[in-house]
């Protein structure tokens, strides 16, 4: 299960969902394994992250309150730190996309990103956020 950001394959971040960490709940219940995806220009990259189920349920809030006022910002700043985003709207319908992707956690190695979307791709983003929570719900 894919989360989107972005309008095509050239400018676009991918948080691909795997399914649970541990699919005994008893053991950490609310991880995720997914795959992180960044295309920018000429540069493609990929590598594995875990995610909590948490960090999702309060980033598809953000999100929603976001396309409903096209104005303020949605945060998603996971424990882990493997990929931050920020999506901000100006009130008009443009919506900014900035983030930091750190697939090696502890280390300095990061890719800092920034692209502009319109508010038309962000209710693909939520559904597909929404569909990931539905399969994989906090436990």
């Amino acid at each position: 299960m894919v989360i989107t950001f972005g309008t095509c394959s050239t400018e676009q971040v991918r948080i691909d969902i795997h399914g649970y960490e541990f699919e005994d709940p008893k053991v950490e219940p609310n991880w995720l394994v997914a795959t992180i995806e960044l295309g920018f220009g000429v540069l493609l990259g990929a590598y594995r992250a875990t995610i909590e189920v948490e960090d999702l349920l309060y980033f598809l809030d953000s999100l929603q309150a976001l396309y409903e006022t096209l104005n303020g910002e949605a945060v998603f700043n996971p424990i882990e730190g493997a990929l931050k985003l920020n999506v901000t709207g100006d009130g008009l319908g443009h919506m900014l996309v900035t983030g930091v992707a750190n697939g090696d956690i502890g280390c300095l190695r990061r890719i800092d990103f920034e692209f502009n979307i319109d508010q038309t791709y962000l209710k693909g983003s939520i559904d597909q956020l929404k569909s990931v929570l539905c399969a994989y719900p906090e436990r």
